[in-house]
């Protein structure tokens, strides 16, 4: 069976039973009427193209609104309900395109096929043709993507339209390449905090719900690049280097957790991000609890790495400066020797060397000031901030010194913890494919308590 034949029975099955099938899913019902083509014999023709990217990928692009919106740019938006007759819109200036056109069949990552219209003052407007877009993965990272655009009807009329798409998805398909193989898929970039501050980020993949991956005392965004790589595949993936951190600026007075958490959300400002999931590791998880506080209205849930372990600790002035009498006497050999004894292999390991030699290189005004921040958040601030929440929040941590889960639950609604044994502080670099697994499954049960009652994966009561 060719992919021409194949192509063109989905799109025709789809015409023929899909009416019935809309209706019964709340989705508008597809009318055959609208339809100028009939029978085997369907003009139509087909664009290919190999791109640098995993299938998962190429089919956001076609399907995810946010990935598509940052291919088009511009005004452009998308309406697309992945449904049986759901909307298929593509709308350029925001208001005008592909109005009233459906969704016919998919399957996830692999197809799609929709209706389609000619552009506003082309006689055919109101006509509706079809268009099936094929993502198979012809090896790891690389996928070849098929178009195939159906059910032009027969005319001067219809020759003008067929030409004009001709040439149209001719320019689309080169665009969705560029997008996807850019570097870094969409690359990296710096935003200017309100205190001027230069804010540096990554942005790679495509795929909702967008993940931003914030990173722990004197660390970088570098530090998920196992997550990074991982989930670009399927998601949008941002990560944010802290004030004074990595490749981002410095010269602030304080590096408090508030600040910390305005660094996030100028990003989140910037990329016009929504809807998305916080991830911080170790002090990382103060900052995203204040960033969710910040701009409540772009969160859609948190998940702390290695923190909140005991959220009712009090930790007066003295204890704060006893801890970090060290590091202000001998900073580089105090960071050393903390840093590397939070191995679970051991301070020796290759991991742990390198980790603590990289920390210790840390600025040491910075590292100080964030230091002590992050000690006196953590020993007073949890409850206080975290009852303020409008957003799920859960966690990943090891299983020593263990995790006040009921003191959790007490003030998150649906927070779940899962605990991955015999591991240490920095659990995503040490192990992480089995920290990408908890990872995925924690996702997994975020959407699941967002979702409707009744969804799938979440029961009615």
């Amino acid at each position: 069976m060719t992919h021409r034949f194949l192509a063109t029975l989905v799109a025709a099955l789809s015409l023929a039973l899909l009416a019935p099938a809309a209706a019964r899913a709340g989705a508008a019902p597809i009318d055959p009427t609208l339809f100028d083509a009939r029978g085997r014999d369907l003009r139509s023709f087909t664009k290919e193209i190999d791109v640098d990217a995993p299938a998962a990928r190429a089919f956001a692009l076609w399907t995810d609104a946010t990935a598509w919106r940052r291919m088009m740019g511009g005004e452009a938006r998308a309406n697309f309900d992945l449904e049986i007759g759901g909307r298929y819109e593509w709308l350029f200036n925001g208001t005008i395109g592909s109005n009233g056109c459906q969704v016919l069949s998919y399957i996830p990552d692999r197809m799609v096929s929709f209706t389609w219209n000619a552009p506003p003052g082309q006689p055919t407007r109101e006509r509706r043709t079809w268009v099936v877009v094929e993502t198979t993965e012809t090896a790891p990272g690389r996928t070849h993507v098929r178009l195939t655009h159906l059910g032009f009807g027969q005319g001067a009329d219809w020759d003008t339209t067929y030409t004009y798409f001709d040439n149209a998805w001719g320019r689309v398909l080169p665009l969705m390449k560029q997008t996807l193989e850019a570097p870094g898929a969409a690359g990296e970039g710096f935003v200017t905090t309100a205190d001027s501050v230069r804010i540096h980020y990554t942005d790679q993949g495509v795929g909702g719900p967008t993940l931003v991956l914030v990173h722990g005392w004197s660390c970088d965004g570098t530090y998920w690049g196992a997550q990074v790589a991982e989930f670009a595949k399927t998601h949008r993936v941002v990560t944010v280097d802290l004030a004074g951190h990595g490749q981002s600026s410095a010269g602030r007075v304080t590096y408090t957790m508030e600040l910390f958490g305005e660094d996030v959300v100028t990003v989140l400002k910037a990329l016009d991000l929504k809807d998305v999931i916080l991830v911080g590791h170790s002090m990382g998880g103060a900052v995203i609890v204040e960033a969710a506080l910040q701009a409540p209205d772009r969160i859609g849930g948190l998940v702390g790495v290695e923190n909140f372990q005991n959220i009712s600790l009090s930790l007066p002035e003295s204890a704060i400066a006893n801890f970090m009498g060290p590091f202000r006497q001998n900073f580089h050999d105090s960071v050393e020797e903390w840093v590397a004894g939070m191995f679970a292999g051991g301070p020796g390991t290759e991991l742990a060397r390198a980790v603590a030699s990289d920390m210790a290189s840390a600025p040491e005004d910075v590292a100080l000031g964030a230091m002590l921040e992050m000690m006196s958040w953590y020993g007073s601030e949890p409850v206080k901030r975290m009852r303020k929440l409008t957003v799920p929040l859960m966690s990943i941590n090891v299983d020593i010194p263990g995790t006040d889960v009921a003191a959790l639950k007490a003030i998150i609604p649906g927070y779940e913890c899962r605990i991955m044994e015999k591991h240490g502080h920095f659990l995503m670099r040490e192990d992480p494919e089995g920290f990408n697994k908890v990872f995925a499954e924690t996702l997994a049960a975020m959407a699941a308590l967002k979702a409707p009652e009744g969804a799938a994966g979440k029961p009615a009561k």
